[in-house]
């Protein structure tokens, strides 16, 4: 099956982290990465996978912070070829820069291309750890779409907790979290049917208590 990887690229600077053992993932992968989702795939892919990664890289105009995410978004390709090297995998790097701008029109653009990357019956992954606020919001609508009328299969979406120090403000830590649970509560509440607000607040207890 193939899999395709939604990553949001950094504009800025960012330090890599140890994400070994953390969170409610508890990868196995003990070594610094920029990308907490390259954690994730060092255990899922394997051998003969096709595998597409969507950089969204946002374009900012100045200079020094698109050359920023241009380094971050080679760092990501660093990182995973180091990762996958020895296992006969192909991957597929795809560059999908858009403006930072939040205008209706430039969500539409965004959402129309990040569809444009789809395809039938494949496993999707997402981080969000990195980049503007509402790239997040924009890969749920994405993965919606894909689950209802692509068939494809929703596995993680992932962000990476960063511990700071509280004098230097600077990362030390990290934690990694697959927080998809978010991505179908979100579509139990969609999809819900109740007469009432109470009656939806028991239906909704009902599947916390699962």
């Amino acid at each position: 099956m193939e899999k395709i990887v939604f990553v949001d690229i950094p504009m800025y600077k960012r330090e890599p982290l140890n994400y070994f053992n953390t969170g409610n993932v508890k990868s196995s992968l003990d070594k610094e990465i920029l990308y907490p989702i390259n954690a994730i795939l060092s255990e899922m892919i394997e051998e003969h996978d096709k595998l597409k990664v969507v950089l969204l890289k946002t374009v900012t105009g100045k200079k020094e912070l698109d050359s920023q995410t241009k380094t971050n978004a080679r760092i990501f390709e660093d990182e995973l070829d180091e990762i996958l090297r020895g296992k006969n995998v192909c991957v597929d790097y795809v560059h999908l820069a858009s403006a930072f701008d939040e205008s209706k029109e430039n969500h539409e653009i965004r959402f129309r291309n990040m569809l444009s990357h789809l395809g039938e019956n494949c496993e999707l992954y997402a981080d969000i750890t990195f980049g503007p606020k509402l790239i997040p919001m924009m890969i749920f609508f994405v993965f919606n779409f894909a689950e209802r009328f692509f068939n494809c299969h929703i596995r993680e979406i992932v962000y990476g907790k960063a511990l700071h120090n509280v004098q230097t403000n600077e990362a030390h830590s990290g934690e990694l979290y697959d927080v998809s649970p978010l991505y179908h509560l979100n579509n139990l509440t969609n999809s819900m049917e109740a007469a009432s607000g109470k009656e939806a607040i028991q239906a909704l207890d009902m599947f916390f208590s699962l």
